[in-house]
């Protein structure tokens, strides 16, 4: 079977250098030669237009064709045929998209940034999503920000039912590893804390070791965000633990079979820098979708 290849010829209108004919001819020849199969619609040329615009019909018509997919090989002359500049083709990507904390909104040089990436053509569009909402067991709300050269996508949540705690957090005893909770050695607030979450959701619930909450979780509900390092602990009657890695990376939507690293310390740093794989996926599709 004939492999699909596109041909894309180019002369400038202020260099000269050679015509459209030349060109395509030795294209063809080539494809020929390969065995390649060149339809009449994958042939693109732009005639009396200089390299150093990326604004070419032809070109654009053949970007299209590449990006959905409809092309196995592009057949050029020579590579500043495409551009003088080649960071224009490798850098100016018709869509991205970008993740990181909302609060990058408030960082001073964002307008700057912001004002950059339009100069460059792009829409830009943030949207603030809470990976709950994508069916992952674990809130957790990241900033997305959507760049398209040719129009604004507009992505949404699917709005999944939120997935409890206790769909993905074993409080059976006899497994992993527990602790006492009066053991020497544990700090008094957190003590204090365990006995407030007691009175307010009985013998079992979760209890975050970082941050100003007074009482712990119910398991009932969705898991408190998945950071850099141990964060929360189950308590089950008088014994309490850490929430192991695999429960962990369940939490941030990965596979079984995702290989991890060698310690749990590296593990969570790895996955708490993530962005939840089904997230991922489902922003992904509808920017293909919309494309």
């Amino acid at each position: 079977m004939k492999s699909i290849a596109a041909i894309y010829a180019r002369v400038s209108k202020d260099t000269g250098d050679g015509n459209i004919e030349s060109q395509l001819s030795a294209l063809k020849e080539f494809a020929n030669k390969k065995s390649y199969q060149i339809d009449d619609d994958m042939v693109f040329a732009d005639n009396g237009v200089t390299g150093a615009s990326l604004a070419r019909p032809s070109l654009d018509r053949l970007r299209d064709k590449a990006f959905a997919g409809e092309i196995e090989q592009i057949l050029i002359l020579s590579p500043d045929r495409l551009a003088r500049n080649y960071a224009h083709q490798c850098h100016q990507t018709p869509f991205a998209l970008i993740e990181n904390v909302p609060e990058m909104l408030d960082w001073e040089l964002y307008p700057a940034w912001e004002h950059a990436l339009k100069l460059m053509g792009y829409n830009i569009e943030p949207f603030i999503f809470n990976s709950a909402d994508f069916g992952v067991p674990q809130n957790r709300l990241r900033l997305f920000i959507m760049l398209s050269r040719s129009k604004p996508i507009g992505l949404v949540h699917p709005g999944e039912a939120h997935v409890p705690a206790s769909e993905i957090i074993n409080t059976n005893e006899d497994q992993n590893k527990w602790s006492d909770i009066n053991k020497k050695g544990r700090a008094q607030a957190t003590l204090e804390k365990i006995a407030r979450s007691r009175q307010r959701f009985g013998s079992k619930f979760l209890l975050a070791y970082y941050g100003n909450e007074k009482y712990g979780r119910s398991l009932d509900k969705t898991l408190g965000t998945i950071t850099t390092r141990d964060t929360f602990a189950v308590v089950s009657g008088d014994q309490m633990r850490m929430l192991t890695v695999d429960e962990q990376r369940v939490a941030m939507g990965f596979p079984a079979e995702y290989i991890l690293a060698k310690t749990k310390a590296d593990s969570v740093k790895m996955l708490g820098n993530a962005v939840c794989p089904p997230v991922a996926k489902n922003l992904i599709q509808q920017i293909m979708k919309a494309a």
